[in-house]
C-alpha cells in the first residue's frame, strides 16, 4: 500500500528533468480540460497495435474539428450476446 499519494513520488521524479522538459500531468483545478501530448515510439507493441488496429475500428462519434471522439468494432459488435468493442474519448454521462 502507498504511504504517500502517487503524485508526491512522481514530484520527486519531475525534480530531476530539465525546466524545458518538465510537463504538468495533472490539473486538479481544470481536470477535464487539461491535455499533454504522448508520443508513442515506433517499433514498440502499442506502435504495432495501432498500425494494426486502427483498419478495423470505425467511428461513432467526432468533435467539432473533427477529431474522432468514439470507436467501435463492428465485428466484434453483437449487443445480444453481451459483446462489443469500443473506445471513448469523452464522457456521455456529462453530456446535457
Amino acid at each position: 500500500m502507498w504511504r504517500y499519494p502517487l503524485s508526491r513520488y512522481s514530484e520527486r521524479i519531475v525534480e530531476n528533468f530539465p525546466p524545458e522538459k518538465k510537463v504538468v500531468h495533472m490539473d486538479y483545478d481544470n481536470y477535464d480540460g487539461h491535455r499533454h501530448g504522448v508520443k508513442i515510439v515506433e517499433d514498440t507493441p502499442l506502435y504495432q497495435w495501432f498500425e494494426e488496429s486502427l483498419q478495423r475500428f470505425k467511428p461513432m462519434a467526432y468533435a467539432p474539428d473533427g477529431l474522432i471522439e468514439g470507436f467501435y468494432d463492428p465485428d466484434a459488435y453483437n449487443p445480444e450476446e453481451g459483446k462489443f468493442i469500443m473506445g471513448l474519448q469523452f464522457h456521455p454521462e456529462r453530456m446535457s
